[in-house]
């Protein structure tokens, strides 16, 4: 059987500029990046993922406590009793702790992707 002879090329690591071998030239027009930013990308990318699985979850809790905010200010509509203006407080305020740790993920987020540049 043959043996297949791979090339060697020193290359450029398009992000942290590191030199290092590769089986592959460099392209002006394509990036290339060594292992440990190439691990750098793949841990930043699960970490956005979670992080936006995270969001959607938060926006559909949201959607939830929106629906009986609203269901509740129409069947109290004229007169909201105690026990419903409990509910109703604690509601907003699940709510506006979501919205926080919303602000908190998207800030993450975009610091993970300024970290990815």
């Amino acid at each position: 059987m043959a043996k297949i002879e791979l090339n060697s090329y020193k290359v450029k690591c398009s992000r942290c500029s590191n030199t290092f071998e590769n089986h592959f030239p460099q392209k002006a027009d394509r990036p290339i990046y060594c292992g440990r930013c190439m691990q750098l990308f793949k841990a930043v990318s699960v970490v956005q993922a979670k992080l936006l699985k995270e969001e959607l979850s938060l926006e559909q809790n949201d959607e939830q406590i929106a629906q009986q905010i609203n269901s509740l200010l129409i069947k109290e509509s004229i007169e909201v009793s105690k026990e419903n203006e409990d509910l109703l407080n604690s509601l907003v305020e699940k709510l506006v702790d979501d919205e926080k740790r919303r602000r908190k993920l998207v800030r993450q987020l975009r610091k993970l992707q300024n970290q990815k540049r």
